[in-house]
């Protein structure tokens, strides 16, 4: 008995030593997640100072900055490197992040109603005359000054005023050529008295042609269309109804403004009158 208690009292040691190994060894394998990365930190970093002969001076930091990788949040085993051809594969462009205006935007109930006089424009006919063309469909969207009817004019007054001015433009232009020809031929009593009475007859036929220009403009053509008349010396036999211009002011409206064809009541053919309904934008 006494040898038995004396054989253990010999290999205490050792058995308290093994079970000290195995409660540190499964210590570590259980905690192993909290002391791993410290310890390899710590061997990175001896590594590190024994790789760079400059580890632990303090040089200027504006000629080393692409070896300072211990700001936080830096980790070599997560930090990810392209070459430059990877950062082309990718499309990659830089950019400068600086400080701007923030926008936010915010959802409200809300409703469209129209506005009386100003949501609604109505289109008529300037003249009257017989739809040729028709260029929207109803519902569309179109843009500002775009055409939208093509009317050939059969009011007879309308022509009648176009055949005057017409006339009167041949009849000065006679009269013009006449004078210019008795200037030509030389000087003289009769010659004289010949080219006087051709430049009153001119100027009548100028107070005559300013008349018939107001009387066309109050029958609804415009002053390019009078032009147009005195140089091709050809009747208008059509007009071209174009939309509303956009007149908002435009800082009001950045984005670009399109008129919807609410109603579109006019048949091509249908014969119109000066004033008549042709659509509703």
């Amino acid at each position: 008995m006494k040898n038995l208690t004396h054989a253990l009292k010999q290999r205490w040691p050792a058995v308290a030593s093994a079970l000290l190994v195995v409660t540190v060894v499964f210590a570590a394998g259980v905690t192993y997640k909290l002391w791993l990365p410290q310890v390899r930190s710590y061997f990175d970093g001896e590594k590190q100072a024994a790789v760079d002969p400059h580890a632990g001076h303090n040089h200027d930091e504006g000629k080393h900055d692409e070896h300072d990788h211990s700001h936080p949040g830096h980790v070599e085993e997560s930090a990810i490197e392209f070459s430059v051809t990877g950062l082309k594969n990718i499309d990659f462009e830089p950019a400068t992040v600086a400080l701007s205006t923030f926008e936010r935007s915010i959802t409200l109930p809300a409703m469209v109603v129209e506005r009386p006089g100003h949501s609604q424009i109505y289109s008529t006919a300037p003249m009257t005359g017989v739809v040729t063309r028709i260029y929207p469909v109803e519902g569309a969207a179109i843009e500002p000054g775009s055409p939208m009817f093509d009317i050939r004019l059969t009011h007879e007054e309308l022509v009648n005023a176009q055949r005057s001015f017409l006339q009167t433009l041949e009849s000065f232009d006679v009269v013009q050529r006449e004078i210019d020809r008795l200037k030509a031929a030389g000087e003289g009593v009769i010659a004289g008295k010949r080219i006087i009475e051709q430049e009153y007859e001119q100027q009548k036929l100028q107070a005559s042609l300013r008349a018939e220009q107001q009387a066309l403009l109050l029958h609804g053509l415009k002053q390019e269309q009078i032009d147009g008349i005195r140089q091709t010396r050809h009747l208008l036999q059509s007009l071209t109804v174009f939309a509303p211009v956009h007149g908002h002011d435009e800082d009001a409206c950045n984005e670009e403004h399109l008129f919807h064809v609410q109603q579109l009541p006019v048949k091509l053919g249908e014969q119109v009158s000066a004033g008549q309904l042709l659509c509703i934008v």
